[in-house]
């Protein structure tokens, strides 16, 4: 779409997309197209306009109950599971989403050990971090260390594998083990 617009995109822009837009074939090329006409012919597109004119609703779904888990936001996290479940989200889709995110703050973690800021190592990571998170994030990275975060993860994989081979309803998997996570988290912020 940009080639035919004649538009160019910067990698972070590039990268942003690629991880913030949907599986929606028709969608994401309507939100690129949205982009191209925003930029006119020879024009650039950067990270903060990317992710300023471009949102993907069920991602950002995704990822605030993410943040609210390990945050340890009960509220929030109740909310944005009820509005990701409506918006016809997947328990899998869900916890492959925290898994995603408690990787993420590994990572920077692993940074953070190795001698770097907080607000660095979350600088650093690829995609970059949508800039309305990047708060949250760093907070997080401050206050999670590299075994609970291991522990987490670990527990993120083994609640897909219920929802794959038990008889219990995939949402409650989900949701019970997201709890158990944003308890973790409201510990972490005492």
């Amino acid at each position: 779409v940009f080639d035919e617009a004649g538009v160019n995109a910067s990698p972070d822009a590039l990268a942003y997309l690629h991880a913030n837009l949907g599986g929606d074939r028709g969608m994401t090329r309507s939100e690129l197209q949205k982009l191209a006409l925003y930029a006119g012919p020879g024009g650039r597109i950067d990270l903060a306009e990317a992710s300023a004119l471009v949102g993907d609703s069920a991602q950002r779904s995704l990822s605030d109950i993410a943040l609210a888990a390990g945050d340890g936001s009960h509220g929030r996290l109740d909310r944005a599971l009820h509005r990701a479940y409506r918006e016809g989200a997947s328990a899998i889709a869900i916890l492959r989403a925290a898994s995603r995110h408690f990787q993420r703050l590994l990572l920077a973690r692993a940074m953070v050990d190795g001698g770097d800021g907080a607000v660095d190592a979350v600088g650093r990571l690829r995609p970059p971090v949508f800039w309305k998170e990047k708060g949250v994030m760093v907070a997080q990275v401050s206050r999670w260390a590299r075994r609970p975060l291991v522990t987490v993860l670990a527990r993120l994989t083994e609640a897909e594998r219920q929802c794959k081979r038990s008889g219990v309803p995939q949402e409650s998997v989900c949701n019970r083990v997201l709890l158990e996570i944003a308890q973790a988290g409201a510990r972490r912020r005492r």
